[in-house]
């Protein structure tokens, strides 16, 4: 029984895993025409964009979404969906308001074009929609929903923007790639949920969102705002790259990170989203065997992880100048940093969830202030003391790689205290 367990979790991993490195296959083949029709600077502006929707959409859905995975009842799982996608148009009504706002101020704060404020709102919106969906067919045990939209989003988005590189007075063609793709998977995602559902929809009552709402409190409560920490502190780079030293440096800062991330992430991206649908089925059927579950993927994730850090770490600076071109080689100097950062965040990231699946919201909320603090001082400080660019790197990977040891450790003090009760 053991042995069809293991095979039944990792048929799924390679599903997703598929999906997604067919998706980071397109984007690196169209990297090397990208990085000839886009400047460093058009990076940049997407690099800054990105961190704008990640910022503004992780706690769009007040959470709520993650919570769509735990409850025994089907219907109530449903109502969750419901819910979290009302609070998605709301609140995206809200960043369209904002964004006209700061669209005719006089100020620029993050120095890129404000034409993408026309299209923020929209891509915030569907990217909340997506992580709803998303966790809708994690629920379902549903992977290959999963795994269409997620190809169906990478090659939407790529097709643009090597189309639209091509059009010379076109610089925002990065951007507006970046919004197709994401529209192309939540529609595919939407569509599907969506079909033969009308009567479901007619029993949903106002009480019923009352009522779960209350039941799930602590996901806005303590996770929301620490997801939005969480965030905050891992897109501040591009943003702060921007302000600090201008859009090429965080345009470098944006190609080193998708670079090294991209392949090493694929994995851990599908790993996660099946541990995720794994342990709420062994905490739904009180199950034992948790922390055997987190040390044995953590285990594995840390042997895929190894030898492509070593690699990366060893041969960037070349390879970034071979494969992007001479003017990307700072890129590649950025990147052997940065893998050091990702080495442990791919280890980590994936079962970081068990803390949400468990309930120990408070305590996650926690660890995100604290890493924030510990990120708004570093730039606090590479301001005030001029740092150049490659220290303040330096300085970021550290403790953004302290801070990930810090939440594996908090996971496995928290499994074995659910193991011992």
């Amino acid at each position: 029984m053991e042995k069809v367990k293991k095979e039944g979790f990792f048929s799924k991993v390679i599903k997703l895993f598929t999906a997604t490195a067919l998706g980071q296959l397109i984007f690196f083949l169209a990297s090397p025409l990208l990085t000839r029709l886009y400047s460093p600077e058009a990076f940049g502006d997407l690099a800054v964009f990105i961190s704008l929707v990640s910022i503004l959409s992780i706690a769009i859905s007040w959470r709520y979404e993650l919570a769509i995975p735990i409850p025994k009842e089907e219907n109530k799982a449903i109502v969750l969906v419901v819910l979290s996608c009302l609070l998605v148009v709301a609140n995206g009504i809200l960043i369209f308001i904002l964004s006209g706002l700061y669209y005719f101020a006089d100020y620029d704060l993050f120095n890129i074009n404000k034409t993408v404020l026309l299209i923020l709102p929209i891509s915030v919106i569907g990217a909340g929609l997506y992580k709803v969906f998303n966790h809708w067919y994690i629920r379902q045990d549903n992977f290959n929903i999963i795994s269409r939209s997620k190809l169906s989003q990478s090659v939407s988005q790529t097709i643009t923007q090597v189309a639209l590189g091509f059009l010379a007075s076109f610089k925002l063609g990065l951007i507006v790639g970046d919004f197709f793709g994401r529209t192309a998977g939540t529609l595919n995602f939407i569509r599907t949920f969506l079909s033969g559902r009308d009567l479901t929809f007619k029993k949903l009552r106002f009480s019923k969102f009352i009522k779960v709402a209350k039941e799930y409190k602590e996901f806005p409560i303590y996770s929301g705002p620490g997801a939005l920490l969480n965030t905050i502190s891992t897109q501040a780079p591009p943003l702060a790259f921007s302000i600090l030293f201008g859009s090429g440096v965080a345009g470098f800062y944006s190609l080193a990170y998708r670079v090294i991330s991209g392949p090493v992430m694929m994995i851990g991206q599908a790993i996660s989203q099946v541990y995720l649908q794994k342990l709420s089925s062994i905490t739904r059927d009180k199950g034992d065997d948790i922390k055997q579950l987190y040390l044995t993927v953590s285990k594995r994730l840390f042997l895929i992880a190894l030898l492509p850090t070593i690699i990366i770490f060893l041969f960037s600076d070349y390879l970034f100048g071979m494969i992007f071109g001479s003017q990307w080689s700072k890129a590649g100097i950025f990147s052997s940093i940065l893998i050091i950062m990702v080495f442990f965040q791919f280890i980590v990231s994936p079962t970081s969830q068990t803390l949400i699946i468990l309930q120990k919201q408070k305590i996650q909320a926690i660890w995100e202030g604290v890493r924030f603090l510990l990120i708004t001082i570093l730039f606090i400080a590479s301001y005030y003391y001029s740092l150049n660019e490659y220290l303040t790197l330096i300085y970021f990977t550290v403790v953004m790689s302290v801070m990930y040891i810090v939440m594996f450790v908090l996971c496995l003090i928290m499994i074995t205290n659910k193991s011992k009760s």
